[in-house]
C-alpha cells in the first residue's frame, strides 16, 4: 500500500518502484480535492458550498465513496 497526498509525482514513483500496490490518498488531502471541486462547481454560493462540502466530506470519512461520486458526477457544473 502506498499512501500519498494526491499529487502525480507519487502515484508514478508509486506505480514504479511498487507496481502491485494499492495507492491510497490521505484523508487530509482527500478533503482538501473536495473542497477544490466544490469550489470549481459553483464558487459563487459560500453558504450552500459549505453545506454539500461537510455532506461530501462525511461520506468520504465513512467510506461511502460510490454515493460521493454519484453526488459529484450529478452536479457536473451546479451546485
Amino acid at each position: 500500500m502506498v499512501l500519498g497526498d494526491g499529487a502525480k509525482r507519487i502515484w508514478n514513483l508509486a506505480r514504479e518502484q511498487f507496481p502491485q500496490a494499492i495507492q491510497i490518498v490521505n484523508l487530509f488531502h482527500a478533503t482538501e480535492r473536495l473542497w477544490d471541486v466544490a469550489r470549481a462547481l459553483d464558487p459563487d454560493s459560500k453558504d450552500q458550498l459549505e453545506v454539500w462540502t461537510e455532506a461530501l466530506c462525511e461520506d468520504l470519512e465513512e467510506g461511502r465513496i460510490d454515493g460521493l461520486l454519484v453526488t459529484i458526477r450529478a452536479h457536473g457544473g451546479t451546485l
